[in-house]
């Protein structure tokens, strides 16, 4: 498997990844909790460690979702922790008093289906246990998505414009592409087109992706605009690129690298416009 293959199905593998890590954690817990059962004498053993496990595993596994958005929106580095890292306070709460209220309701429908009534007694005593056995979770899974983010950014590289400026059009040349202990320079021309991703914008050239973090719309203002041209809310098109406007069915544009990028209807006079010139006509049609 290539890095850009699993980069273009990232999100597949990091749910199949999840799931697995769940699942193998509910196998830990319930034969670590069963094995003490039966060692005891105590309990029903297997079927209560089961319940137990499972509900409080599947309550933890429906808030990783809002958790890595949140840890997203955060944008942790080391650059700001010092400022930051006061959020990852009621952001840990929050996320141990879901986690708690989420397998008490599932644990008390299971128990009253068997006949049974779960009670979460004494409260403040076992939303103390709870709350510390929250805050290793919340560590690890805290230190497993930023060590992950880490690792991506340093394989797939992370650009920034260089301070040298285009005497004739005071636009951007070139930019700085940072790769595990690596530099190289990357020429603007090399673009074929920007992807908004949320704190990020990533630059497609050919195979290779390179994010960048600065916001779609201020990067729009650094390309020169007899080159690129905004598309889409989410893309940017340099123009020596398009091959095709694609119209009928899912609007479009055609890249000469095979990619069909979003286009919306707002911007589709503009960039009719832009390829009808001289220098880009005899190699634009539309479908």
């Amino acid at each position: 498997m290539t890095l850009s293959h699993y980069l273009a199905n990232r999100h597949r593998y990091e749910l199949i990844a999840v799931l697995a890590l769940l699942l193998l954690i509910v196998i830990i817990n319930v034969t670590t909790i069963g094995m003490e059962f039966e060692r005891d004498g105590v309990g029903p053993g297997w079927r209560e460690a089961w319940a137990t496990e499972s509900t409080s595993v599947f309550s933890l596994g429906v808030l990783l979702l809002p958790l890595f958005y949140v840890f997203k929106r955060l944008d942790l580095t080391l650059a700001n922790f010092r400022q930051k890292w006061i959020w990852l306070l009621p952001i840990f709460f929050g996320f141990s008093l879901l986690h708690v209220a989420g397998f008490v309701v599932l644990r008390k429908v299971l128990w009253a289906m068997g006949g049974q009534q779960y009670t979460f007694d004494p409260l403040l005593l076992e939303l103390i246990y709870e709350l510390r056995k929250d805050f290793l979770d919340f560590l690890i899974i805290f230190t497993l998505f930023y060590s992950y983010q880490f690792i991506i950014d340093r394989l797939r590289g992370e650009a920034r414009f260089l301070d040298v400026e285009n005497q004739q059009d005071n636009q951007r040349l070139q930019f700085l592409v940072k790769m595990l202990d690596r530099e190289y320079l990357v020429k603007v021309e090399d673009i074929d087109w920007v992807q908004s991703a949320s704190n990020y914008v990533v630059l497609h050239c050919g195979e290779r992706h390179y994010p960048m973090r600065q916001t779609l719309k201020s990067l729009n203002d650094e390309l020169s605009k007899s080159q690129f041209m905004r598309v889409h809310r989410t893309a940017i098109v340099n123009l020596q690129r398009v091959v095709d406007i694609q119209e009928k069915g899912e609007l479009g544009v055609h890249l000469v690298s095979g990619e069909l990028v979003p286009l919306s209807k707002t911007y589709l006079p503009e960039l009719r416009n832009a390829l009808s010139k001289p220098k880009t006509v005899s190699s634009v049609s539309v479908t």
